[in-house]
């Protein structure tokens, strides 16, 4: 199965939120009533054949680039280093 790692961008291309998820279509749906929602003026995003793999590279992205709305120490994003499901 697909999954995505998506950065939403502001207009000034700072990132604002950066997310994983298996149906990009759906998750932006969901994303559409967040209070952060109307900075975003684009989205990028990365797939990946491996949901393992997608998790590791949105925990690295997230430290990487710290978007403005994600939320720090969430323990999903770290799960998978103690095997567990995420």
């Amino acid at each position: 199965m697909t999954h995505y790692v998506y950065t939403a961008w502001n207009a000034s291309a700072d990132p604002v939120y950066v997310g994983c998820t298996n149906n990009l279509a759906r998750r932006m749906d969901d994303h559409r009533n967040k209070w952060w929602q109307p900075e975003v003026a684009f989205i990028s995003w990365e797939l990946f054949d491996d949901k393992a793999e997608a998790f590791v590279y949105e925990a690295d992205r997230i430290r990487e680039i710290e978007p403005l709305c994600n939320r720090r120490g969430n323990p999903r994003f770290y799960r998978w280093l103690e095997g567990g499901a995420a």
